[in-house]
């Protein structure tokens, strides 16, 4: 059994791995044509991939209750 403390402290690390990786891919790209880009019919554009994650991650706010 895990202890709220522990728990805690893996959600933090999982967050914080999150948003180290966001920024890693997200630092130094063009704005002008980073949200478009597409690599071709039936993939997803970086701009709906970052809207996805930031639905994943409202969803876990609620301790996914929804």
């Amino acid at each position: 059994m895990t202890t709220p403390d522990a728990t805690c402290a893996v959600l933090r690390h999982l967050v914080a791995t999150l948003a180290y990786r966001a920024a890693k891919v997200l630092r130094d790209v063009p704005a002008s044509s980073f949200s478009g880009f597409s690599s071709g019919q039936g993939t997803r554009r970086p701009v709906d991939i970052l809207a996805h994650m930031g639905d994943l991650m409202a969803w876990a706010g609620t301790n996914g209750t929804r």
